[in-house]
């Protein structure tokens, strides 16, 4: 019984240890509004932490119709166990942040380091769309940037119209080699 009751509470101890390092940041939000040709944004957290804390910041936004974006994000300047943003990653969700329903994750990637990333997200519906930066900070903070550009997509042809413009072709080229007979 005595043995249960020490591991018992050096379970307790290193549960409490485990969790004592961590810190977490409030979420950083802004607000885009209608997503323009281009939207940039980012944060640089600096401050001491000791042990692990992370970043977790919100860029809402809204699409006026079908679009596609490309997604860029980098870290600005690191410094190796100082200034570092490591496990880093975006996420693209459609739904309102914050309000009670549930929200659909259409997609993600990761970045590391101050290469940039990029990454896109094809066909999307018009509506309400947040992006979510996740990373885990250094012991002197850490920094990325993230950009957005929405284009529309690329048309892609009925089958009908298809049918039509290889109609006609075939009219032109049976007229070229009548001519050419002639």
């Amino acid at each position: 019984m005595n043995q249960l009751r020490t591991l018992a509470a050096s379970s307790v101890v290193a549960l409490l240890a485990a969790a004592a390092p961590s810190q977490a940041l409030a979420a950083y939000v802004t607000p885009w509004g209608p997503h323009g040709e281009l939207q940039s944004g980012g944060n640089f957290v600096l401050g001491t932490f000791t042990g692990h804390a992370a970043v977790a910041d919100v860029y809402t936004f809204t699409l006026a119709g079908s679009s596609n974006l490309l997604a860029q994000a980098h870290e600005l300047y690191e410094a190796a166990g100082s200034v570092d943003l490591s496990n880093a990653s975006v996420q693209l969700f459609m739904g309102a942040y914050g309000d009670a329903t549930a929200d659909t994750s259409v997609g993600a990637f990761s970045f590391n380091g101050t290469a940039n990333t990029n990454h896109r997200f094809l066909g999307l519906a018009a509506g309400s769309y947040y992006y979510l930066v996740t990373g885990d900070l250094g012991p002197s903070g850490g920094n990325y940037m993230l950009a957005s550009a929405a284009t529309a997509p690329s048309p892609v042809p009925e089958p009908q119209s298809l049918a039509l413009s290889l109609a006609g072709l075939g009219l032109l080229g049976a007229m070229a080699r009548r001519r050419k007979i002639d």
